[in-house]
């Protein structure tokens, strides 16, 4: 029973289907050392922001999913790319410090990254 935040206010495993900038999972209290883990969707990828795939049982995941609940077709021939950017801090950072974090990411490594 981790803390879930994402962009826009949403919190909580309501997350699960929505669309956010963002998605963050913190580490229950009772793990040491506790531990945030931050993703964020760049805003180049098709359907961005992406609709995230978040829970907390019967384990913690959290991944990016384009194709939550439809169809998304690949035209023969063509390619896409997808970059998302995660980031980890010790400690449980607030909404606001999330950001800033993720934002200094995508600042200092624009290429690949």
């Amino acid at each position: 029973k981790g803390r879930i935040l994402a962009g826009g206010g949403l919190e909580g495993p309501g997350v699960m289907g929505k669309r956010s900038p963002w998605l963050a999972y913190t580490t229950p209290e009772s793990w040491l050392p506790i531990c945030t883990v931050a993703m964020s969707d760049d805003p180049g990828n098709p359907e961005s922001p992406v609709k995230w795939f978040v829970r907390e049982e019967p384990y913690a995941c959290m991944a990016p999913v384009f194709m939550y609940d439809a169809e998304w077709t690949l035209v023969p021939g063509n390619t896409a790319t997808f970059r998302y950017r995660v980031a980890i801090a010790d400690g449980a950072p607030d909404r606001e410090a999330i950001e800033l974090m993720l934002a200094a990411s995508a600042a200092t490594n624009t290429k690949g990254g």
